[in-house]
């Protein structure tokens, strides 16, 4: 960090110097960008299935745009928006138990 830095943005630095705290934050990441990567996939197929002469290549299922319009919609927005919300509160629950996070029960 920089040594201008604020304290908030050195405290988040501590936090992500723990590996087991990096790598939980990693997976919230690829959860992100994994539903944006889905949503924009369907936000070609949409737009494809919409393109005059394509459906001679492609026989779309029966009311493939509504379906696939709502599944873009989740992947993009809610999703999304949640996996989000683990990354922050993953970083938040890390600084208030100050890196000492007990593993839970294991059989």
């Amino acid at each position: 960090m920089r040594a201008d830095a604020s304290p908030l943005l050195t405290s988040y630095g501590d936090t992500l110097a723990d590996p087991m705290a990096r790598s939980e934050l990693r997976g919230w990441c690829a959860l992100a960008i994994l539903s944006l990567a889905v949503a924009g996939v369907f936000a070609l197929l949409l737009a494809l299935s919409r393109t005059p002469g394509v459906g001679t290549w492609v026989s779309w299922p029966a009311a493939f745009f509504g379906k696939g319009l709502v599944v873009h919609v989740v992947f993009a927005f809610i999703v999304w928006f949640l996996a989000i919300l683990g990354a922050f509160l993953n970083l938040a629950a890390w600084r208030v138990a100050g890196g000492q996070v007990e593993k839970g029960p294991q059989d």
